[in-house]
């Protein structure tokens, strides 16, 4: 277990040494956890079977179908006559509706995917693809950072009401290594922006008075397993 307190402008968790019991459990995510022994370990430890357990999962994204129950009863051990309360969401409220329809490719069937809708009138605007050709032993990430850069002032171009970017953008990435390699050709392509990685944006509080004086806008740049789950970006 972990403490939430505030140190300047960011939010920093601290171990707990003692066991601490809780009103509720929450486990985001959930649908990546089914039998994991590590989190079930976390889980006893807190005695989460004790008391009430909200498990968020999300099924278009699991990597196998699940019963409704399997993945709490994976997790905690539950007596086998007590029933799991199963609340199933089909409206989005953060997407627009080419989100939506872009996102029902990669869903499973278990997602629902038919009956998925979004709260957002707006249709949005197009998803763009930028599609590149890499010569014969050109560095991927030396040609990488110029279209990133070119991508980000396309971004600009379209949002004319948003002149500040800071901490809105993320470049995702396919791994760790291709973060690394990436990291130093886009720093020296952008210039005007400083890197961070999807921890560090997640645990900082509004920028605006540190802003005002002088720093650099933050451009996310991290791999997609560190991105996972990241809703607000």
């Amino acid at each position: 277990p972990r403490r939430v307190r505030v140190e300047g402008r960011r939010l920093v968790l601290d171990a707990v040494g003692e066991a601490v019991k809780y009103a509720l459990v929450v486990v985001d995510e959930a649908h990546h956890l089914v039998n994991d022994a590590a989190l079930r370990a976390q889980l006893a430890h807190i005695s989460a079977a004790q008391t009430r357990l909200l498990l968020l999962a999300d099924a278009s994204q699991a990597t196998a179908t699940h019963k409704p129950d399997q993945i709490a009863r994976s997790l905690v051990d539950l007596p086998h006559e007590q029933k799991v309360a199963v609340a199933t969401l089909s409206e989005v409220v953060r997407s627009t509706k080419r989100i939506v329809a872009g996102a029902a490719a990669f869903q499973l069937e278990a997602g629902r995917k038919a009956e998925t809708e979004t709260h957002a009138a707006s249709i949005g605007p197009p998803l763009v693809a930028r599609i590149f050709k890499l010569a014969d032993g050109q560095d991927t990430s030396e040609h990488y950072a110029p279209e990133v850069v070119e991508a980000l002032s396309a971004v600009q171009k379209q949002l004319t009401d948003l002149s500040d970017l800071d901490d809105r953008v993320a470049v995702v990435c396919p791994d760790e290594v291709f973060v690394e390699k990436l990291r130093g050709p886009l720093g020296l392509a952008l210039g005007g922006f400083e890197l961070v990685d999807a921890a560090t944006a997640s645990a900082a509080l509004p920028r605006d008075e540190e802003r005002s004086s002088g720093s650099k806008p933050w451009l996310v740049v991290d791999s997609v397993d560190n991105m996972d789950g990241l809703e607000r970006l």
